[in-house]
């Protein structure tokens, strides 16, 4: 979204580190393609709403453990949690675990937006 033009950063508060926000261009974009907007709002909605008052160290734990649940197939969340720490040891195992938790809690609650042939974890 960066790359078109969508989406700058920029720092709010001195001290925190940078924030996307919407450019100029994205509002004629979002006037422009009103059909494709309103196809995935639901969804950016949904991702809005569940991560973003995220960190980054919470969304690399999360980010990792729905990679090996989804590229790697690791369906049981202690096991994900131990395969997470594996790839990533400065993350604790309880931080893990919780982790785990937290993406099948995710991928259960974004069944109803999900858009034929995804390849998400079910």
């Amino acid at each position: 979204m960066q790359a078109d033009e969508l989406l700058d950063l920029t720092v709010r508060r001195e001290g925190y580190g940078p924030t996307y926000v919407p450019t100029p261009f994205s509002k004629i974009y979002l006037e422009r393609f009103p059909n494709t907007t309103a196809r995935y709002m639901k969804q950016v909605e949904f991702v809005s709403d569940e991560l973003g008052d995220k960190g980054v160290a919470e969304l690399e734990r999360l980010a990792t453990a729905l990679f090996v649940a989804n590229r790697e197939g690791v369906e049981d969340v202690a096991e994900r949690a131990e395969r997470l720490v594996e790839l990533k040891p400065h993350i604790s195992s309880t931080d893990a675990l919780s982790a785990s938790e937290q993406v099948d809690r995710l991928i259960r609650k974004s069944r109803p937006f999900r858009v034929p042939d995804e390849s998400i974890a079910s």
